[in-house]
């Protein structure tokens, strides 16, 4: 719709932008229409929402509080691609822009019916080229902030053991040699940290 549209518009600007919109408790409102019936409605929702989450911290944590993840969760494993796309974008906006908090926060929310945001992250990597992409870039990012946090605590990358464990390896090997040069670092550093994990 129009209105949504401006919206989105909105939040793609700078972040005082967003914040006005924020400031609004427009994000329940945008969330409520991941609801409607309409395809083209959804994915514009999960836009705005993906550049709210492309924000500050504090317009991060008004995504969580609006309990949006789980959405895009659900949302991410069960709608069309044009949808799950853009809910990719949230969870990987998130996972750079977040707090550490954030990070733990998202690594334990679950969506109604699906899978925890690595169980949907690996699920897309096997997908389209573009959502793998994504896939690929937010799992990075988590993988990348887990080696930070678990090497202060001596216990391994949880969240590389967790990524082997959805058996995803041979797909991230051929990103390695097929992806783009970005894509293949990202999906190298991947499967780097999954051997550390299994070599402790």
């Amino acid at each position: 719709t129009p209105a949504l549209r401006t919206l989105g518009n909105l939040v793609t600007g700078a972040d005082h932008l967003t914040e006005v919109v924020v400031q609004r408790d427009a994000v329940p409102a945008i969330l409520h229409l991941m609801h409607n019936p309409s395809i083209h409605v959804r994915r514009e929702a999960a836009w705005s929402l993906s550049n709210v989450a492309g924000g500050t911290p504090a317009q991060i944590q008004v995504l969580f509080d609006a309990g949006v993840v789980p959405v895009m969760l659900y949302a991410a494993q069960h709608d069309g691609t044009e949808v799950a796309q853009e809910c990719l974008w949230v969870l990987a906006n998130i996972a750079k822009g977040g707090t550490p908090a954030h990070t733990a926060r998202l690594l334990r929310e679950r969506g109604e019916e699906c899978d925890d945001v690595i169980g949907v992250l690996c699920a897309h990597i096997q997908g389209a080229a573009r959502s793998a992409q994504l896939a690929v870039e937010a799992l990075f990012v988590l993988v990348r902030s887990a080696s930070t946090l678990d090497r202060a605590s001596l216990q391994g990358n949880a969240v590389a053991r967790r990524v082997y464990n959805t058996g995803v390896t041979d797909v991230l090997l051929a990103m390695v040699t097929a992806a783009q040069p970005h894509t293949s670092r990202r999906a190298a550093f991947i499967l780097k940290a999954m051997a550390d994990g299994d070599d402790e």
